[in-house]
């Protein structure tokens, strides 16, 4: 679900988040949004590796839908990559 802009340039986007309980970040509309080749680039995968996981039933990327064009904000690709983050065993720390 999505609250309606106004035209105050901040506004509350709530969305389902992972656990169905609505996500609430605040949004700018003066905030960059990126392309899924700037995102692909970023991450250091291929552009269809980004629309597919923007895409799917559940996705593990937030996105912006602008009609047929998607588009990112920053905080959601460095939420995804802090989400992707694994801690290493113990033992293996030192040995990267």
């Amino acid at each position: 679900m999505r609250d309606f802009i106004s035209e105050d340039s901040t506004e509350l986007v709530s969305s389902p988040g992972r656990s169905g309980q609505p996500d609430t970040e605040p949004f700018t509309l003066q905030e960059r949004l990126y392309t899924p080749e700037e995102v692909a680039e970023r991450l250091g995968v291929s552009e269809r590796w980004v629309r597919d996981h923007a895409t799917r039933r559940n996705p593990r990327i937030r996105v912006v839908k602008l009609g047929p064009l998607l588009r990112f904000r920053e905080v959601d690709v460095a939420a995804f990559v802090a989400q992707q983050m694994t801690r290493l065993p113990r033992g293996n720390r030192g040995n990267v």
